[in-house]
């Protein structure tokens, strides 16, 4: 991020595109890590809760993402650089609170009950074994590659959005910069304040697939309003704040849900390809919607494309919890439910 500011503020373009990229990685390998290691300390019956607390604060950094640029911006006297420097700021604070976890998770390694399936391996067997889960994706339940689907769908309709959402009530609104940057943060302030309580429902009565097929029939209706003349009525609030229940839920839902139908030894590639799938998924939809947005001049179409992608993911979600499989059963299955266990070694 530092590199970034530093680019931009030299006006060196490659250098402003490698930055980003050095980003990109950094941030998809945190995230991969933050989810595997939440599944292992998280493993009776509050998955879902520690799911939802990461999802809440990965909300605020949306939110400061979005509302605090413009802001940032104008104290600054309309420098938008200071923005991207406030950014690097962010980043350093979280890299002082991961080595403050680190430091924090040596010291408690004894005390601690985690799953470590390769402790007793030796270096070499740890090899073996790390090698034999990257040739064994596809050997991954058939119901996680449903899962790695839809999340790909529904984070692609959340982060193309969210690049998208700022302008789109500017050009169809009005709305100032720094209006549409707070309206369209609505998503992620929701986020942050329901994410923790969606994991607790989730881990009380289960469900997981028909609460996700719920927020994807949500989705398709919030982007059917803003696709076809809600705002020549009244304003964006109404989709906004459906967007939001909807992605205060659907990470969640999806994330909690890989450790309970995947081995604990498997967790990280499993994560990983979660996590490439909505990498995969956010870039095309990122290309296509400003495509669209060119070709038609107006964000109508790209709002129904997201729509088309809350009706497939409802159609496969319904489909999915309605499968006798095992892996469904268990994902449908509270996790405070007496005599529930996670997954064997």
């Amino acid at each position: 991020q530092i590199a970034f500011a530093s680019s931009v503020h030299l006006q060196w373009f490659l250098g402003a595109v490698l930055s980003q990229i050095l980003v990109g990685v950094g941030a998809g390998s945190t995230v991969v890590s933050q989810a595997a290691i939440s599944s292992e300390y998280f493993q009776a019956t509050e998955m879902g809760l520690a799911v939802g607390i990461m999802e809440s604060v990965h909300n605020l950094s949306n939110w400061m993402g979005q509302a605090m640029p413009a802001e940032v911006m104008q104290f600054f006297g309309g420098n938008y650089v200071s923005s991207l420097w406030f950014g690097a700021l962010a980043c350093a604070v979280s890299l002082i609170a991961g080595i403050l976890y680190v430091k924090t998770d040596i010291n408690a390694e004894e005390e601690t009950d985690r799953i470590r399936p390769m402790q007793d391996c030796t270096k070499k067997d740890r090899h073996v074994v790390l090698w034999k889960n990257v040739t064994n994706i596809t050997k991954l339940p058939k119901m996680f590659f449903g899962l790695a689907f839809l999340h790909m769908l529904l984070s692609t309709a959340h982060e193309s959005f969210d690049n998208i959402s700022a302008n789109l009530i500017t050009v169809r609104y009005g709305a100032s910069a720094v209006d549409a940057g707070l309206l369209a943060s609505i998503d992620n302030v929701f986020g942050l304040l329901l994410a923790p309580f969606v994991g607790i429902l989730l881990d009380r009565l289960g469900y997981r697939l028909y609460f996700l097929s719920a927020m994807a029939l949500l989705l398709a209706c919030a982007q059917a309003l803003l696709a076809f003349g809600w705002h020549q009525l009244q304003g964006p609030l109404l989709p906004l704040i459906i967007l939001g229940f909807v992605n205060s839920s659907v990470p969640t839902i999806l994330r909690s849900s890989v450790p309970l139908i995947v081995d604990p030894i498997e967790w990280g590639i499993a994560f990983g390809v979660f996590e490439a799938s909505e990498a995969m998924g956010s870039t095309v939809g990122n290309l296509l919607a400003g495509v669209l947005r060119d070709w038609t001049a107006t964000y109508a179409l790209v709002n129904v494309g997201f729509m088309c992608f809350g009706i497939v993911c409802f159609a496969v979600s319904l489909a999915m919890a309605m499968s006798r499989s095992e892996e469904a059963q268990r994902l449908l299955k509270p996790l405070a439910s007496e005599g529930y266990c996670t997954l064997p070694l």
